[in-house]
């Protein structure tokens, strides 16, 4: 049958079938079920459109069975409409947005509303080392983002990444591989390219300087998804439809985590707590590496108990943490040492990974132990190692630290029970998170689970996972290393990416890179102070001088006061998707934002410019266009859309808050279980903009089902310039109550950087003259506070 000019417009949840294949040069095409399907010489391609943003395009060989993704959880949208059209020349799908257009020879280019975002030059390709892949053409003024975690410049344009996690110890900048590769990349353009397989592999992104990106891996699934929007800012968004996004981390694992390797007895633990808290440091966590299970570092790696000798009553100890509203966090690794109790248990129940032969488990040598490792990927290993979790859960471990599970040593001769290693390795880490997360939601239903691990795979966010990157070196180069890896990987849909604070391996105790690692850390989705203090160099502030102390402490009150802004963010990330970090080029449309990667934004309303070269005494910050910028520290405004240079000092880094922002803020408190908002205070920053809203999130900061149950409240703050006269609305919307739910507020609104005291303000038609019980003037900072009592339901309008 002869389709030629014919369009047929669907919407896909109708089943359309064309009676006969309709042939394309070599090719026969059917549109069937919401998909073109191309019957090629050697397998079958689909391309599916999921969404008006999303295409799945797809491979499968002939006598290959498709493998599910581990990474995908959106299904086609059924009320999309699309249009299919067929004609000599070429056949197309067309969304209102996203079209796929392929013609005669077989290529297929991808369109948004119309413009060419890059094309695909053949189906299917083999390299001269066997893989298969596909490759594409870009445009050759595109900056390519993405790929992981990696220590370079975040263009990575001009680079064939290799796609197998693994760890690079005492890395600095320029490193190429590290523990967290993804494939997946992102366009200046404002497109993403997905390729759903976790098999050894890699990305070249014009490492010949033709104009070429393309993908290889020595097997696993042929498929990628195209992601397109109107701008780059929100294809990050578009991808956490696709793969999930991160559920909310409890309140206590966004305050001061704190960590060392390591701690080797239960005395030294509750010291370093006691320590920490008489010095007046707010404190949540505390994490015990490997020493928990054995007194060296080698050889006990599997043992998955207290090692009794050094920790005689590891519940007195957790219960003494817990008074002082301290969580114990444990660390664990998927190796058995050959000696350990786990390995003969693991052994002897067939649980572990096995050897080429397929029916011995496979041992092998490494740096700590010769070990088996435990074949995640079955599901009588995770019931068996979830029971080892649970049994330390049972007896009040808050949290835990996954370590080493790229897996940091993969032969690969090893086999698993669906795959080999090489097959397997980048899906290892993203199976243990799945089964942490999906045990402790079975058995702990309404309890978020911590989880801080090192590795993953796309779309590992929605196990919950919080990630670090790895063994950084304790130097300045350790540090710079850390802004393109966290913005690359927020912008890969890991929005809780951070690092050792302070700098892990080698180096020296220096202050000042420590005072500026943890003041960048304070404005980082986790705040962890971690070092390898086995060679006598501390990690927690108590064992710095004086001024490094008031600096560290200062920095981290600061991030307790914001509590509620960083909290809403992580609510505005699982609604949403949207990054709690974000690079400039998200903000603004300078051109010298692509290439920038010495600030960002936390949130939408900080910019955070970290001091990141020792003795610096001056920072360039570019503001952006659209409105003002507000000096968060002194009130200085300063017009957007320039460079500005900034004088520092060893107490601050330049933060500045964007005009028309509300900022809302509590008293400094010790741990989570202190926390309340019913004194709230909100800074807004009118500069710039005629009108603006922020909504705040709030529940009782730990019930995983709180959004679900509706036990959450939401306050919005509006303002709108209304005949010259600012016009502020407070208004609270309580889904339904909560533990710890204030039923009254103490609300303290301070409006800053006012170019003039106005004589009085209306709160609800009542008059408010200057300094009175309500209404204050401070002619040095030039803002205007006013503090009322928030009744429950009542909604305020504030007139100035």
């Amino acid at each position: 049958m002869n389709f030629r000019g014919k369009i047929v417009s669907i919407a896909m949840s109708i089943l359309l079938t064309f009676a006969g294949w309709p042939v394309l040069g070599q090719q026969k095409s059917e549109w069937k079920d919401g998909s073109l399907r191309l019957d090629l010489e050697n397998g079958e391609m689909k391309i599916t459109p999921l969404s008006q943003e999303i295409f799945e395009v797809s491979f499968l060989p002939d006598g290959e069975v498709m493998r599910p993704s581990f990474a995908v959880i959106k299904e086609r949208e059924t009320d999309l409409n699309a249009v299919f059209q067929e004609s000599d020349e070429e056949i197309s799908i067309m969304t209102d947005g996203l079209s796929a257009v392929m013609d005669n020879e077989g290529a297929i280019s991808f369109r948004w509303k119309g413009e060419e975002l890059f094309s695909q030059d053949s189906y299917f390709l083999k390299n001269k080392e066997g893989n298969r892949g596909y490759k594409f053409a870009i445009d050759e003024n595109e900056k390519i983002f993405g790929g992981g975690e990696r220590s370079l410049a975040m263009d990575r344009r001009g680079h064939n990444l290799e796609l197998y996690n693994k760890a690079h110890y005492s890395y600095e900048e320029n490193s190429s591989l590290m523990n967290y590769g993804m494939p997946l990349v992102f366009s200046s353009d404002a497109y993403a390219i997905f390729f759903d397989n976790g098999a050894k592999g890699n990305i070249d992104i014009d490492s010949d300087n033709d104009n070429t990106l393309e993908f290889n891996a020595v097997g696993g699934r042929m498929v990628y998804y195209v992601i397109a929007e109107d701008h780059l800012s929100k294809v990050t968004n578009r991808l956490s439809e696709l793969v999930g996004t991160q559920p909310m981390p409890a309140r206590w694992t966004l305050g001061n985590i704190q960590s060392r390797f390591g701690y080797k007895t239960q005395d030294e633990v509750l010291d370093v707590a006691t320590q920490m808290k008489e010095s007046g440091y707010p404190l949540d966590g505390i994490i015990i590496d490997l020493f928990w299970f054995g007194p060296e570092v080698k050889n006990y790696m599997g043992e998955l108990d207290w090692y009794e000798p050094n920790w005689p009553n590891p519940d007195l100890m957790i219960d003494s943490l817990e008074s002082m509203g301290v969580k114990t966090v444990l660390i664990t690794e998927p190796f058995f040492g050959i000696e350990t109790k786990g390995f003969a248990e693991a052994d002897s129940l067939g649980l572990l990974a096995k050897d080429s032969t397929g029916e011995k488990s496979g041992v092998f040598d490494m740096f700590f132990a010769r070990s088996g490792l435990l074949d995640i990927f079955t599901p009588e290993a995770k019931d068996w190692v979830w029971e080892k979790y649970d049994a330390q859960i049972e007896r009040g471990v808050g949290g835990w630290w996954t370590d080493l599970c790229e897996p940091e040593v993969h032969p690969e001769w090893i086999q698993h029970a669906t795959g080999s290693a090489d097959e397997m390795h980048n899906y290892y880490a993203h199976e243990w998170e799945r089964m942490l997360f999906e045990k402790y939601e079975e058995k702990y239903p309404n309890e978020r689970l911590f989880h801080i691990n090192r590795s993953g795979y796309v779309g590992s966010a929605r196990y919950g996972i919080l990630p670090w990157s790895g063994d950084v070196a304790r130097t300045w180069g350790g540090f710079r290393a850390q802004m393109p890896i966290m913005l690359t990987m927020s912008m890969s849909g890991i929005p809780y990416m951070s690092s050792d604070l302070g700098g892990f391996a080698g180096g020296q105790k220096d202050s000042e890179l420590y005072a500026r690692w943890l003041q960048f850390g304070a404005f980082n989705p986790i705040f962890r102070p971690h070092g390898g203090a086995l060679d006598g160099i501390p990690s927690e502030p108590i064992f710095f001088d004086e001024k490094t102390q008031e600096v560290v402490k200062n920095y981290i009150d600061m991030r307790y006061r914001l509590m509620p802004y960083i909290y809403t963010m992580a609510w505005e990330q699982e609604v949403s998707g949207e990054p709690l970090v974000k690079p400039m080029f998200n903000v603004s449309n300078h051109e010298d934002m692509l290439e920038n990667q010495s600030q960002y934004m936390w949130g939408e309303s900080f910019l955070v410019a970290p001091v990141m070269e020792s003795g610096q005494k001056y920072k360039d910050v570019f503001l952006p266009e659209g409105t003002d910028w507000i000096d968060y520290h002194n009130d200085k405004v300063y017009a957007g859309g320039q460079w500005i240079t900034m004088p520092v000092d060893i107490d601050d880094i330049p933060v500045f808050v964007k005009g028309g922002s509300f900022i809302p803020t509590v008293n400094s408190y010790g741990n989570a279980g202190e926390y309340s908002s019913a004194d709230l205070k909100v800074d807004f920053y009118p500069q710039g903009t005629k009108s603006s809203h922020y909504e705040m999130y709030e529940d009782d900061g730990k019930s995983a089902l709180s959004r679900k149950n509706g036990e959450y409240e939401l306050l919005s703050f509006n303002s709108e310039m209304i005949k010259g006269k600012r016009h502020i609305t407070v208004a609270r919307n309580v889904i339904g109550e909560y533990e710890g739910m204030p039923t009254d507020r103490i609300l303290t609104l301070e409006i800053h950087a006012l170019k003039n005291s106005p004589k009085y303000i209306r709160i609800n038609g009542k008059k408010h003259k200057l300094n009175s019980d309500v209404l204050e003037w401070n002619e040095k900072k030039n803002s205007l506070t006013l503090k009322v009592d928030w009744k429950a339901s009542e909604k305020m309008e504030i007139i100035l």
